[in-house]
Parts: C-alpha cells; sequence; structure tokens
C-alpha cells in the first residue's frame, strides 16, 4: 500500500454543508497531495480529533456526523482521560464498535495495519 497522506487540521468535504477540519486526517495518497480539490469523505481512512475540553463536542456531534458520513475509523484522544476512544463500522449515522485504548496499547489504524503507534506516544505520556 502507499503510504498515507497525513493533514493536519485542514478541511475535509463530507458533503455539500459540510466541510469539518479534523485535527489529522490520514486519507488516500494522492500525487497532488489535494491542490486539486479538498479531501472528500472517500479520500478518508482515519480521522482524528485531539479533546481538551472539547470531548463531549467531538464524540456527540462530530462522531455522528462522521459516521453519517461513513469514514470508517475515527479516534479521539481524550487528553484529560488519558485516553484514545476509537470507533469503527458506521451504520446509518452511528458507529456499531467502539473500543477505548491506554498508555500500554498500540494504536493501529484499520485501514493501515502497517503502522502502529503506542498510545503512550500519543498522549505525552511516559
Amino acid at each position: 500500500m502507499t503510504k498515507p497522506s497525513i493533514r493536519v487540521q485542514s478541511s475535509v468535504r463530507l458533503n455539500d454543508n459540510s466541510v469539518p477540519q479534523p485535527d489529522v486526517a490520514l486519507l488516500t495518497f494522492r500525487s497532488d497531495f489535494y491542490d486539486s480539490g479538498k479531501p472528500t469523505a472517500g479520500d478518508v481512512l482515519l480521522l482524528v480529533e485531539v479533546a481538551d475540553t472539547t470531548l463531549a463536542f467531538d464524540r456527540d456531534a462530530k462522531g455522528p456526523l462522521y459516521a453519517r458520513s461513513s469514514i470508517a475509523q475515527y479516534w479521539i484522544v481524550d487528553l484529560a482521560g488519558n485516553q484514545v476512544l476509537r470507533y469503527t463500522d458506521p451504520v446509518e449515522g452511528a458507529y456499531r464498535s467502539s473500543s477505548v485504548a491506554r498508555p500500554g496499547d498500540v494504536l493501529v489504524p484499520r485501514l493501515i495495519p502497517s503502522v502502529s503507534v503506542p498510545v503512550s506516544e500519543v498522549l505525552g505520556v511516559d
């Protein structure tokens, strides 16, 4: 698999009315690096939001929006909770599967299994 493109705080067009700016987006590689147009939901391999004070909004507003757009995997880095919330399997505007990763665990994006990141590195803890 070609390495994904990584965009930080850059918009993703989910539909005509929704162009959120996730904190991190891992996208399918495009040789023009999306200069010819914003990435769309179909380009997304993983979206990540970092929540310090925005956990409820990221979970309860952005999560359903991403699920309705069939984003296969969505993570919330919950800084206050010292954990990463993982959501997968979007169906009818909701994620069917969720799990929690804590320091000591390793994150592996479902659509990019060659990538692995220790949760402690994501959270910046020892």
